[in-house]
């Protein structure tokens, strides 16, 4: 009896000490695991952009003749539309503007309840993107534009600006190269935090401020003339979460 007692002391005593260790080893796990720390900074990358191209949106309108006619006949709608159908085929051949719908539409008044004819609104326009090898060209086309109309009396071009902008491709560029930088500044804090915390630190998530980021930047418009350019920061933000533990 004495033996089953001792025995059955030293069985329970040791079932006793293993369920202390198991839960002194969740305890350390768990202390453990809740030594986590959570890091979040917000950064800001930037880099220079060059204005490599331009815009322009040359505009047509009635000339005061037309906006003064009070009625056009079948012979002079068919000569508005020659006009313009010489200044569409310009356009088209030198690969550098779209657009060119018009509109022809007369106006109407209303004096004691009738209606009056106001003469005619004419409305049409371009968007033309060109480098700067092409600028000549643009400036060709302007004046072979002019030298048609100069010979209507329907059909008025109104002086375009031209703007210098940062072209699509380019930006696209910078903006990978931003998102690098972002990436890279990331990388930086987690080592530095490591080194500080004594703690490995890794990056959790950078979420991006979608308003920051970088738009089709154009620059002061000037009249025909090329603007004067200077370089433009393209930014970018992020907000960097990193966790160590």
């Amino acid at each position: 009896m004495k033996n089953f007692l001792k025995g059955f002391g030293l069985g329970f005593g040791l079932l006793v000490f293993f369920i202390l260790g198991l839960m002194i080893s969740k305890a350390y796990n768990l202390l453990i695991t809740n030594d986590k720390s959570q890091i979040v900074r917000n950064i800001e990358v930037s880099k220079k952009a060059n204005y490599d191209s331009y815009i322009s949106y040359p505009r047509f309108s009635a000339s005061k003749f037309l906006s003064t006619k009070e009625d056009l006949s079948d012979s002079e709608k068919a000569s508005i539309t020659n006009t313009f159908n010489k200044v569409l085929e310009l356009v088209r051949n030198s690969n550098i503007c779209v657009g060119g719908s018009y509109m022809l539409e007369q106006n109407i008044a209303y004096k004691d309840g009738l209606s009056v004819p106001s003469g005619y609104r004419f409305n049409s326009g371009f968007e033309c993107r060109f480098n700067k090898d092409e600028l000549s060209s643009y400036q060709n086309l302007l004046k072979n534009i002019n030298e048609i109309l100069a010979n209507n009396d329907y059909i008025a071009l109104n002086i375009p600006a031209i703007k210098s902008i940062v072209s699509d491709n380019t930006l696209d560029k910078i903006q990978d190269e931003l998102h690098d930088e972002i990436y890279k500044k990331a990388d930086e804090l987690a080592k530095h935090y490591s080194n500080i915390s004594k703690k490995t630190c890794v990056i959790s998530n950078i979420t991006y401020d979608i308003h920051a980021y970088p738009k089709r930047l154009m620059n002061a418009d000037i009249a025909y003339s090329v603007p004067v350019e200077n370089d433009t920061l393209e930014r970018l933000k992020a907000t960097i979460t990193l966790e160590c533990k």
